[in-house]
């Protein structure tokens, strides 16, 4: 990920990440954001690294069963 990303840009990963997971845990909009921010804060990452994660994760989904990051908790 690049450091020098544009906000827009950033908030764009971040959104996208949250849909990823809406769709695969049947969660909210807020309930999957704040699961965004706290696995960012229990790893001592950001935000964007975090969303990141999760879009990588959607893209090798299909190629691997397992899953780097844990499921939010509904």
């Amino acid at each position: 990920m690049k450091s020098g990303l544009d906000p827009r840009d950033a908030r764009r990963v971040v959104a996208r990440a949250t849909v990823v997971l809406m769709n695969r845990h049947h969660i909210t909009d807020s309930e999957a954001f704040r699961w965004l921010q706290r696995i960012a804060v229990k790893r001592r990452s950001s935000l964007l690294v975090v969303a990141d994660a999760v879009i990588g994760t959607e893209s090798r989904a299909t190629e691997s069963p397992a899953r780097s990051l844990p499921a939010p908790r509904s």
